[in-house]
């Protein structure tokens, strides 16, 4: 298996997963033939990447620290949870605790030191993807902290509620890259944070601490984030966890540029060059050493030009993973902690 662009699909490849659509409904089952002719209908549908089986790629197992019915139910919960907020119902938080729960779950029984995260969001279901992989990312770098249980469940809901005043913005302000926003439009944008901590401020049973992360994820140790400019122990270490998580899954994803999402390494990069200024360099430290750099199933082109898909990683040096080339006899592999010259220079 591994995870390819859409517009390099070829005839012989198949569907290794299934293919959700909004809410979890299944577009297409896994085992699905004849890609190739649903190349312009993905494209309309936002899907510009998909996990296949071919030849060069069989026998490479994805493993997801978290199932996959855990994130159907957690993007379903999110969606439901949206909507009743735009009809101004009544939301209960136990049905997002449940989801954390299951998260939370699924993180403590695996027993992986590096995480292959390689969730494949669309643009139809970002704002829901989005907020259940930044779930699952604070609750790791949580779990790698030590946290109690019952600090993983504050966590895991802050970090899933942490983007909820965007769902009160307008659709296209939301969907437009920052960089791109006029001044009134990026002041607009720049208000969802407190727009999230108002919203459940006073209506929601919600924790102290989900309140903190919701108000705080866009705040950075040097000052310069909003909507307070806080600094350095202002940030509470919850809201600096999902600030990294929240960075590292939208630099990831490829919603505000469609079909273009930034490799794994250079988001890591980014992370890197920060660590310190902007991002708490502990959390980074974390994040760096259990979030895969080159996730299993990514495509890599090494120092030397050969290139190949990640079959698996080295337990310890997320830099240095076992390599299955392409275009030698047999699939031969190129282990990168034997082969200490080579080095991964580019990745999808």
């Amino acid at each position: 298996m591994r995870v390819i662009r859409i517009e390099n699909l070829k005839d012989d490849m198949v569907l290794a997963r299934p293919l959700f659509q909004k809410h979890g409904i299944v577009l297409l089952n896994e085992g699905a033939t004849n890609l190739v002719r649903y190349k312009e209908k993905f494209k309309q549908m936002g899907i510009f990447y998909l996990y296949v089986e071919d030849d060069e790629s069989r026998g490479i197992e994805i493993d997801d620290v978290v199932k996959q019915e855990t994130r159907n139910e957690g993007r379903r919960v999110v969606g439901e949870m949206l909507k009743k907020l735009l009809n101004k119902q009544r939301i209960h938080i136990n049905e997002i605790q449940d989801v954390v729960t299951s998260i939370i779950d699924d993180i403590l029984t695996n027993k992986t030191v590096i995480v292959n995260l390689t969730d494949l969001k669309n643009t139809d279901d970002y704002l829901y993807g989005h907020a259940v992989n930044v779930s699952v990312l604070a609750l790791i770098i949580g779990h790698a902290k030590g946290y109690s249980e019952k600090q993983l469940m504050y966590l895991g809901t802050g970090a899933i509620l942490h983007d909820i005043g965007l769902a009160l913005l307008p659709e296209d302000i939301v969907r437009k890259p920052e960089e791109k926003m006029t001044s009134e439009e990026k002041k607009i944008y720049r208000s969802h944070p407190k727009l999230g901590y108002e919203t459940v401020k006073n209506s929601w049973d919600v924790d102290a601490f989900s309140k903190l992360i919701i108000w705080g994820h866009h705040e950075c140790l040097d000052g310069t984030g909003y909507p307070r400019g806080l600094k350095g122990n202002d940030l509470h270490e919850m809201a600096r966890i999902v600030a990294v998580c929240d960075v590292y899954d939208e630099l990831t994803s490829s919603e505000i540029e469609p079909g273009k999402k930034m490799p794994s390494y250079l988001a890591m990069e980014y992370l890197s060059l920060n660590a310190g200024i902007k991002f708490d360099a502990e959390i980074i430290e974390l994040f760096l050493n259990h979030i895969a750099t080159y996730p299993v199933g990514s495509m890599v082109t090494l120092n030397d030009g050969r290139a190949g898909i990640v079959e698996k990683q080295n337990e310890g040096f997320p830099m240095r993973p076992v390599v299955r080339l392409l275009n030698v006899a047999d699939y031969a592999i190129a282990d990168l902690m034997k082969e200490m010259n080579a080095v991964i220079v580019d990745s999808e």
